[in-house]
């Protein structure tokens, strides 16, 4: 897909609109917090914004249960949407690039990545 130009009018208006677009039907399986809305999204997020911005993924092991994906964009800066589901304790490593394919591999993300690619480009089109 990869439509819109990297600068931060376009990052902040994807930013708002995919962060608004989340719910429990794009969150991980069984993740949903509606106190905490961002946990169990970094993989969904970081796929959608990799689909509109290109760039790459990273991944992190964060503790034994608990994994993070995040996004660098074409320009090298790194943009994390979803590290807010985290407590200011938590220590993200640097993380390594995965590919597009090994962050929409299996169940869950054939579901949500579908639904909140929808959401967002709709209201893109707006």
């Amino acid at each position: 897909m990869n439509t819109l130009k990297e600068n931060s009018e376009n990052i902040n208006r994807v930013s708002n609109i995919v962060l608004d677009s989340l719910d429990e039907n794009t969150c991980w399986t069984n993740c949903w917090n509606k106190d905490n809305p961002l946990l169990g999204h970094c993989r969904v997020v970081s796929a959608v914004i990799y689909a509109i911005f290109g760039g790459s993924i990273k991944w992190a092991r964060i503790n034994e249960r608990t994994t993070h994906y995040w996004n660098v964009l074409p320009s090298g800066k790194e943009l994390d949407l979803t590290k807010g589901q985290f407590t200011n304790s938590v220590i993200i490593p640097e993380g390594t690039k995965v590919t597009i394919d090994e962050t929409l591999a299996g169940p869950t993300m054939k579901k949500t990545y579908p639904l909140l690619l929808k959401r967002v480009t709709k209201k893109l089109q707006k």
